[in-house]
């Protein structure tokens, strides 16, 4: 839940970045917009690689397949995309 929670909080404040820099974002899914903002051509390498993070899927065993605490990097996002 605590994911979940990260995403969606990540997502509004890359939808609220994205559309200050002109880019409309029609799907309303946190995932969604994260992958466009991992896109967007200005955005540093490390706030890109905490998109791409909090958008990666689950194995099947319910783990992340990269070493990473989306909640921290939600945090980072947040503050970098302000």
């Amino acid at each position: 839940m605590a994911r979940v929670c990260a995403r969606r909080a990540a997502g509004i404040a890359a939808r609220i970045f994205l559309t200050r820099h002109g880019v409309r974002v029609r799907r309303d899914s946190a995932y969604e917009v994260l992958l466009r903002l991992a896109e967007f051509p200005t955005l540093s390498a490390d706030l890109k690689r905490s998109a791409q993070h909090l958008t990666l899927r689950l194995t099947s065993g319910f783990v992340l397949p990269v070493d990473a605490d989306l909640i921290a990097e939600a945090r980072k996002l947040i503050g970098g995309l302000e």
